[in-house]
């Protein structure tokens, strides 16, 4: 799992899938296995790494209290309270954003219940 704020988005497969080739496990990669937390304090950053990796690949992660300690004009917290921001991303349904909150972290995190 990786925060979208370390991620080059357009490069990591490519990266991914050469550096297992090289160490002879070229089938072991697949982009299914591997998953984002939404960290990310750009609006437009973050909808693209959404729609890039898919819903399926997205959980709900932040720094929070972290690093983003500049309050957000648009909500008056916090810049690494995310919670509001991916809730306002419109092109989410009320399931994508199930996914990230609730069903995806569960895929990663298995020995939690809810």
């Amino acid at each position: 799992m990786d925060s979208l704020g370390n991620t080059c988005p357009y490069k990591e497969k490519e990266f991914l899938g050469s550096a297992f080739y090289a160490l002879g496990l070229s089938g072991f990669y697949n982009s299914n296995n591997l998953y984002y937390a939404c960290c990310a304090y750009d609006d437009n950053f973050l909808a693209a790494a959404i729609k890039q990796h898919g819903v399926d690949q997205i959980l709900f992660g932040t720094e929070s209290p972290g690093s983003g300690g500049v309050l957000r004009p648009d909500t008056g917290k916090q810049s690494d309270v995310l919670i509001p921001v991916v809730d306002s991303l419109e092109f989410l349904s009320k399931e994508d954003k199930m996914k990230i909150f609730q069903k995806n972290p569960l895929k990663v995190f298995t020995k939690m219940t809810v």
